[in-house]
Order: structure tokens, then C-alpha cells, then sequence
């Protein structure tokens, strides 16, 4: 004859809670060493958020690594800069990176307030056609913009952190790659240090 079955007593509820608590840790942990875990790796304090790459060790000029632009014509960000004759502001962006779509309507602005002395150029990386175009309506940015398809361009800057920035003199010198988001102000004091434009 078998015998009765017992009930378990109940736990008390500091169990629980001490449960959750590790639970909601052991998350945290895993997010953070997905992320890269290294706070090297992320971007300078009051630059805001940022995902981050794989870094690719390229050799080439970024300047000198072709693009294909929205209507399938190939390009470079040398020729761009070439044929502005102006400092060029160029950012880095992506459908998928929440950060890089928050900070585009800052950037619409500052090339607004600059357009007579800076050139602007965002560049789609590792999107979607479509994803690129709609992020773009939706952000209402009016300055050019092309695809980095392949993520050749940010390898050849060394871009590890999306958005990222990156300031070019009229003469066509890389003067800085800046990680992390932008608001205006932080920007347009890039902008003014890098390019001796004051905004």
C-alpha cells in the first residue's frame, strides 16, 4: 500500500523575493558582458548611448572606401567633401540602433543653422533599403545621405560604437571619428573644435 501523498510546506516569501532578485542580477550580468562588458568600449561620459560593433581592424582611407548612394551610383566620402568645398559632418546610422534615430532630428538641425558653412552626410550602415528610407522620412533629415552596405566604410574608420560621428576638414583630413549619441550643443562644440566653425 502506497503511502499518502504529502504537500510540500510553503516557502516563505523572503524566498521569493531573494529568487527574484538573483534572477533579475543574473540578467543584468548577461546583458552587460554581451554588450562587451569593457567600460573602455563605451562611449565618453555625456556622449549618450550607443551599440556597440564588431571591431574590424581595416587599413583603408575612410575616405576613400566606395559607397553605393540611393540611386545605386557608387561614390566616395572624398569626392563628397571635393565637391562641397566645406568642412563635412558625417553620421554614422542604422535602423536598428534606437540612439542613432533619436539623435538624427539634432543633426537636422544643426545642418539647418550651418548650411552655409558645413556640408552634412549620413550614412545608412549594414540597413535595409527600406529600413534606411523610412527611418530617414521619419526622422525628416533633409541632408544627403548614402549606404555603407557592407560596414566597409565604418571598418575603415574604425567606428565601434553607433551613431558615431566622424568631422572632416574641407582639405579632406579626418580631424575626429566621435563616438556615442550627439544633442545640439555637444555637436555644434565638435563642430566649432574640430572645424573652426562656431555655431
Amino acid at each position: 500500500m502506497s503511502e499518502p501523498s504529502r504537500s510540500r510546506p510553503a516557502l516563505p516569501w523572503q524566498a521569493y523575493v531573494a529568487a527574484t532578485v538573483l534572477a533579475l542580477t543574473a540578467a543584468a550580468m548577461v546583458l552587460v558582458f554581451a554588450s562587451g562588458g569593457d567600460s573602455d568600449s563605451g562611449p565618453a561620459p555625456g556622449d549618450g548611448p550607443s551599440v556597440t560593433l564588431r571591431d574590424v581592424q581595416d587599413d583603408r582611407d575612410p575616405l576613400d572606401v566606395e559607397y553605393t548612394d540611393v540611386d545605386g551610383t557608387t561614390g566616395t566620402i572624398r569626392d563628397f567633401v571635393a565637391e562641397a568645398g566645406t568642412p563635412v559632418v558625417v553620421n554614422f546610422f542604422a535602423s536598428w540602433c534606437p540612439p542613432c534615430v533619436a539623435e538624427m532630428p539634432d543633426f537636422e538641425a544643426v545642418s539647418q543653422g550651418l548650411a552655409d558653412d558645413v556640408t552634412f552626410l549620413g550614412i545608412a550602415v549594414q540597413d535595409r533599403p527600406e529600413d534606411a528610407d523610412r527611418i530617414v522620412e521619419s526622422t525628416g533629415i533633409t541632408y544627403d545621405w548614402t549606404r555603407d552596405i557592407s560596414g566597409d566604410i565604418v571598418g575603415a574608420a574604425g567606428v565601434i560604437q553607433m551613431p558615431s560621428t566622424m568631422f572632416v576638414s574641407a582639405d579632406g583630413t579626418v580631424e575626429k571619428v566621435q563616438g556615442g549619441a550627439l544633442e545640439v550643443d555637444r555637436l555644434r562644440e565638435l563642430i566649432d573644435e574640430h572645424l573652426g566653425v562656431a555655431g
